[in-house]
């Protein structure tokens, strides 16, 4: 996946900023995986990078080359147990997007994307109802050198999410 797109600013609204305010971001992702029946294995590249940015321009959290965005390993069950109750179980670098994505996300609009940390555990009954868990630790992001994992000391980033569609008028989150 590559995009490319151009972006220009009129009249700056952040306190220092000057310049053209005009930049052309750019992200390419390449994912690779392996699925192996109930285990899977995910890696994903991203390069992001800017051009035409000058010192000023509003370029902050735009760039993030050559990096590891996901990697991962997962495995899944159809009947958890004998319970006809799916299971998932997700351990390493990973992306989150809950509900309709207002708080938890894969960023659709910054030309990077947060990336986590950790651990993410699903549980869910046909499309009747869904319970995920996650404790992450977020990515610190460094512009030209590989992420570091596990985050800053003491940053967590955990919680627990509910759906339920029993109800055909009343959906539950």
């Amino acid at each position: 996946e590559h995009r490319t797109r151009y972006e220009n600013m009129t009249n700056p609204f952040r306190r220092g900023e000057f310049g053209t305010n005009e930049q052309i971001p750019q992200r390419t992702r390449v994912p690779l995986g392996l699925n192996g029946g109930p285990f899977r294995f995910l890696v994903e590249y991203q390069d992001a990078r800017t051009h035409l940015n000058e010192p000023g321009n509003f370029v902050t959290n735009q760039v993030d080359q050559n990096d590891i965005q996901q990697l991962f390993v997962s495995g899944t069950s159809q009947n958890l147990f004998g319970t006809g109750i799916r299971g998932d179980l997700h351990l390493g670098r990973l992306n989150m997007d809950m509900g309709r994505r207002r708080l938890v996300n894969r960023n659709g609009f910054l030309n990077t994307t947060n990336a986590f940390d950790g651990v993410h555990a699903m549980l869910s009954k046909s499309k009747t109802w869904s319970l995920r868990a996650f404790l992450t630790k977020p990515v610190v992001r460094y512009p030209t050198s590989f992420d570091q994992p596990f985050g800053q000391a003491g940053s967590v980033f955990w919680g627990a999410y509910y759906t339920n569609q029993q109800v055909s008028w009343l959906n539950t989150d």
